[in-house]
């Protein structure tokens, strides 16, 4: 499986739209953006095409900026245990060496990330039971259509899903544009 870049579509300011069943809706988040390198981008993309159809997953590892930002340095590459395409579970020595990682470079845990094989970037109700920390950004790249979709979010008692404005940075011409939302 192959993708060329971000297909970008601009998110709409404030606008609350009904996902899934309508268990639950999501807000964009206006404050804080999630800054992630065109170049992790990219090794994100390319771990989620090479573990197709299973699901891809991993930690962020990064800091906030003093604008309030979260700037990640590094994605994390860690092994699905459960080798599934609706499930992930990180393997627990990679993720502690990673966070061992993370401390070393002075940097904090931002959130982890997983791929969608087969659904939409958004949170299903498995990814909202499992968010235990509300600080925490949940990525998500959905490969379903031609084009994959990368978006954020946080995620708060389980069902509170708020969208963070994601932006891909770097020097690339593909890189430092507005991500996207998928279309309604």
């Amino acid at each position: 499986m192959e993708f060329k870049g971000p297909a970008i579509q601009k998110q709409t300011r404030n606008k609350r739209q009904s996902i899934g069943s309508g268990a639950f809706s999501v807000q964009k988040e206006e404050h804080m953006k999630i800054l992630l390198p065109y170049g992790e981008y990219r090794k994100l993309l390319k771990r989620a095409a090479a573990c197709y159809p299973e699901e891809a997953c991993g930690l962020l590892g990064g800091r906030i900026d003093s604008e309030g930002n979260k700037r990640v340095e590094q994605v994390y590459l860690l092994t699905n245990t459960e080798h599934s395409r609706i499930h992930f579970t990180l393997d627990p020595k990679e993720q502690l060496a990673a966070v061992k990682d993370m401390r070393a470079q002075g940097w904090t845990l931002l959130g982890n990330w997983h791929s969608h094989p087969d659904t939409p970037s958004r949170p299903s109700a498995e990814d909202r039971r499992l968010a235990y920390d509300s600080r925490a950004s949940y990525m998500i790249l959905s490969l379903k259509d031609k084009e994959p979709v990368l978006r954020s979010f946080h995620i708060e008692n389980r069902d509170a899903v708020t969208a963070e404005e994601l932006v891909i940075t770097g020097t690339d011409a593909e890189a430092a544009v507005p991500f996207q939302k998928e279309a309604e």
